[in-house]
C-alpha cells in the first residue's frame, strides 16, 4: 500500500464545479456517501431500476466552493491499494468535499472503492464507480484524515479536497415525488431535519440496503446510520440476517427466496422476492410486505402524517453482478409507487344506511381509466369514531379498467365492507405496466335515496378528489329550518390524528357554534348542525380550520331537503 501525506491550510479559491445531476426525473438519488447502486458512467449496478432512468435524477457531485488541497495526476495499479493523508487545521462550518476524477481503461468509469476516516475514526464510503464523484462530510471535525483507495483494474485519479455545502440542505428535495437513498452513512442532525421537513410537506423516502456475509463476498450497509434517518417511521433495521429454507446460488452465494408476499399496490403480481439482507422490527403503523420463513420482514412501508416511508433489505436481489432477474417486477412497482402512478382517490362522503325522514342512502361510483394501460382499482371503506390506517394499507380489489375504459361500483360502501354504515372511501389505481402518466383515474359518485312518492331517486354527485393540502376550508350555503338540515363533515387523508376547530357563522358572520373534533386517521367524521347546537340557520357557513395534526383533511356540506330527500353536496374551500 502506498502512502501519501499532506498538511494543508484554507485557500480560498473556487473550484469550477458543477451539481452532476439533470433536474428532469421526478424522483431523486443521493449518492455522496455510501450509494450500493454502485453507479458508473452510463450504466447502474441496478439494471431494474435503470429501465426507468429517465424518472430518475442520480447526483453523484457536489461543487466545491473552496480548495483546500489536490492529489493531481495520481496512478493506481491493477490490485493496488493507496492511502492518502491531509490534516484539517481550521474550522468548517458547512460541509468537507473530497472530489475524485478519474478513468480505467476499458471500463465504464472509475473502478476504485474510496473511503474516508475522520479524525474521530468515522469512516464514510463512497462505492461509486463514475468518473467523477464527491464525498461529503456535514460539519467535520478538525484533524487528520484518511483515505483509501483500492482498485482491482487499475487507472489514474485526481483527487480535489476542498469545503462546500451539503447536498441535503441545498437541493429543493420539495421539487422531487420521492428521494431515494441506496445507502448512507451517518448524516448530521441538520441533515436528518432537512429530510424530515420534506416528508412532513408529503415527501417519500426510499431506503434499499445490502447486507450479505457469504463465505467470499460480504456486504453491509451502515444500519445505525439508516436507522437515524427512519426514526420517526416505525421500520428499523436488526442487523439480523434474513431466514428461508428455498435458496438460489449467484455470483457464489446462497440468497434467500421469499415467498411470503402481502398483496398491495406495492408487490401486485410479484410472487417471490430474491435477497439477503437485514430482518425488520416493525412498530406503531409499519406494515410489513414481504416476509422470511420466521416472519420476520424484509420489505416494509409506513406513512407518517403527509409523508411515506419504504424501506427494501434486498439490494443484492437487484445488483446486476448476481444477474438475478426475480426482482425486476419489484423495482418497477416501486418505481411506479415513488412516481406516484399509484394513484389515490378519495370520496368525502358515502354511505350505504338509513336516515332521517325515512330515507336509505347509498353511493354508486364510476370509476374512469385515462391513462394508456389497464389498471387495477382497489378500494377502502373509511369508518367513523376509528383509525382506518389498516384499511389504507390494506385495502380490497375493485376490478381492472382496460385503457380508456369504466367501471361502476354500485353501493360502493358494501362493496368495501362498510353495509349499514356512512364514511368516505379511498380509491388508489396501479398500471399493468410502466406508465409516464400520474393522473391514472377519475372518479365521480351518486349518494342517492328513494323517491318517496315512489318514481326515480334524489340524491347528490360527489366527485373523488385528492387529498387535502390546507390547515383551513370553508362550506358556504347551509341552511337549519323547516324545510332543510344540514350536515357538516371532514375525511382525514393523512396516516396521523388531527385536531381542528369547526366553527359554524351566520348570514353576518357571528358566529353560531363552535366544536372541536379529534378525528383519527383516515376517518370520516360528520355532524348535523343541530347536534352542534345550531337550531335555525339561514344561509350560514362552516369553517373547519386544522389546530393540531398535519393540514390534510377534505371538508364538506350536505344540505339535505326535508320533504323529498334531495341533498345538494357542497365542497369546503
Amino acid at each position: 500500500m502506498r502512502r501519501i501525506h499532506c498538511v494543508f491550510v484554507v485557500v480560498l479559491q473556487l473550484i469550477a464545479a458543477l451539481w452532476a445531476v439533470n433536474a428532469c426525473g421526478e424522483c431523486l438519488v443521493v449518492t455522496t456517501h455510501g450509494s450500493m447502486w454502485q453507479f458508473r458512467d452510463t450504466v447502474w449496478r441496478y439494471p431494474a431500476f435503470q429501465a426507468h432512468e429517465d424518472l430518475f435524477d442520480v447526483l453523484t457531485t457536489v461543487p466545491l466552493d473552496t480548495s483546500l488541497e489536490s492529489f493531481p495526476e495520481q496512478e493506481i495499479a491493477v490490485a493496488e491499494s493507496i492511502e492518502l493523508t491531509f490534516e484539517l487545521d481550521e474550522p468548517i462550518a458547512d460541509a468537507l468535499l473530497l472530489h475524485l476524477s478519474g478513468e480505467t481503461p476499458d471500463y465504464d468509469g472509475f473502478r476504485s472503492s474510496f473511503e474516508v476516516t475522520d479524525p474521530g475514526g468515522v469512516t464514510y464510503e463512497l462505492s461509486n464507480h463514475t468518473s467523477e464523484r464527491t464525498l461529503h462530510i456535514d460539519q467535520p471535525v478538525q484533524g487528520t484524515y484518511t483515505i483509501r483507495l483500492y482498485s482491482d483494474m487499475g487507472g489514474s485519479f485526481t483527487l480535489e479536497v476542498g469545503a462546500g455545502v451539503s447536498p441535503f440542505l441545498t437541493l429543493d428535495l420539495a421539487a422531487y415525488k420521492a428521494v431515494f437513498v441506496p445507502d448512507i452513512d451517518q448524516l448530521t442532525a441538520r441533515e436528518i431535519e432537512v429530510v424530515r421537513a420534506y416528508l412532513e410537506v408529503g415527501g417519500k423516502l426510499v431506503v434499499i440496503s445490502d447486507f450479505i456475509q457469504g463465505v467470499s463476498y460480504y456486504s453491509s450497509s451502515n444500519f445505525s446510520a439508516l436507522n437515524d434517518l427512519i426514526s420517526p417511521s416505525g421500520i428499523r433495521f436488526t442487523e439480523e440476517l434474513l431466514r428461508t429454507t428455498e435458496v438460489v446460488t449467484a455470483n457464489r452465494q446462497e440468497i434467500n427466496v421469499l415467498t411470503d408476499i402481502v398483496e398491495s399496490p406495492l408487490t401486485r403480481g410479484v410472487s417471490q422476492v430474491v435477497s439477503t439482507g437485514s430482518t425488520l422490527d416493525l412498530s406503531g403503523s409499519a406494515q410489513g410486505l414481504v416476509f422470511d420463513d420466521d416472519g420476520e420482514a424484509a420489505i416494509a412501508f409506513d406513512r407518517q402524517g403527509l409523508g411515506e416511508y419504504l424501506v427494501v433489505a434486498t439490494g443484492i436481489g437487484f445488483n446486476s453482478d448476481f444477474s438475478l432477474h426475480e426482482n425486476d417486477l419489484l423495482a418497477t412497482r416501486i418505481v411506479e409507487w415513488a412516481n406516484g402512478l399509484t394513484s389515490a382517490l378519495y370520496f368525502p362522503a358515502a354511505a350505504s344506511a338509513s336516515g332521517l325522514e325515512g330515507t336509505f342512502w347509498s353511493t354508486d361510483a364510476w370509476i374512469h381509466n385515462q391513462s394508456t394501460v389497464g389498471l387495477d382499482v382497489v378500494g377502502a371503506f373509511l369508518a367513523q369514531r376509528r383509525d382506518n390506517g389498516s384499511a389504507v394499507n390494506s385495502p380490497l380489489p375493485l376490478g381492472m379498467i382496460p385503457a380508456g375504459g369504466f367501471l361502476e361500483v354500485e353501493d360502493i360502501v358494501a362493496a368495501l365492507g362498510g353495509a349499514g354504515k356512512v364514511g368516505g372511501v379511498y380509491l388508489a389505481a396501479t398500471p399493468q405496466e410502466a406508465t409516464g402518466s400520474a393522473d391514472l383515474i377519475s372518479a365521480s359518485s351518486h349518494t342517492w335515496t328513494a323517491n318517496p312518492s315512489g318514481a326515480g331517486t334524489f340524491g347528490q354527485g360527489i366527485a373523488a378528489v385528492i387529498a387535502g393540502t390546507k390547515d383551513e376550508l370553508r362550506a358556504p350555503g347551509l341552511f337549519q329550518n323547516t324545510g332543510y338540515r344540514t350536515n357538516v363533515g371532514v375525511l382525514n387523508t393523512a396516516n396521523a390524528t388531527i385536531i381542528m376547530n369547526v366553527s359554524i357563522l351566520d348570514s353576518s358572520g357571528v358566529q353560531s357554534a363552535v366544536a372541536s373534533w379529534t378525528v383519527l386517521p383516515y376517518e370520516q367524521h360528520q355532524a348535523s348542525l343541530s347536534s352542534l347546537g345550531v337550531p335555525a340557520l339561514e344561509g350560514g357557513t362552516c369553517v373547519f380550520t386544522v389546530t393540531s395534526g398535519p393540514a390534510s383533511f377534505l371538508g364538506f356540506a350536505s344540505v339535505v331537503d326535508n320533504d323529498s330527500g334531495d341533498a345538494v353536496y357542497i365542497e369546503a374551500r
